[in-house]
């Protein structure tokens, strides 16, 4: 099972979904890509926090970077946090989601 720091990542089945696929998801959903200089890393600001600092959710920029699918992980956990729904729920968005782009 995935850790981040201390906390333990739930295991998920990624297997069906792409950086796209989330890229596309969270700008649906309100989120801006932000200022970032590193070309391995994308970055987005969402809703903002109790502190009124915007949530930053990071993304590879590959699928081939050996962080890759701790980094999708830490985003979906992230999404499902601030959306307070199940992760499953995320990644059936995220289909739905790939659906849509891959339909138009």
């Amino acid at each position: 099972m995935p850790t981040s720091g201390f906390y333990k990542l739930p295991e998920l089945d990624l297997s069906d979904i792409a950086i796209e696929d989330v890229i596309n998801y969270v700008t649906n959903h309100g989120w801006k890509p932000s200022k970032n200089h590193s070309s391995h890393l994308l970055i987005f600001d969402g809703p903002v926090d109790n502190y009124g600092e915007p949530i930053r959710l990071v993304l590879p920029t590959n699928h081939n970077y050996t962080d890759a699918e701790l980094r999708m992980t830490e985003a979906i956990d992230l999404l499902a946090n601030v959306e307070e729904r199940d992760h499953q729920e995320i990644l059936e968005s995220l289909k739905e989601i790939q659906k849509q782009y891959v339909s138009n």
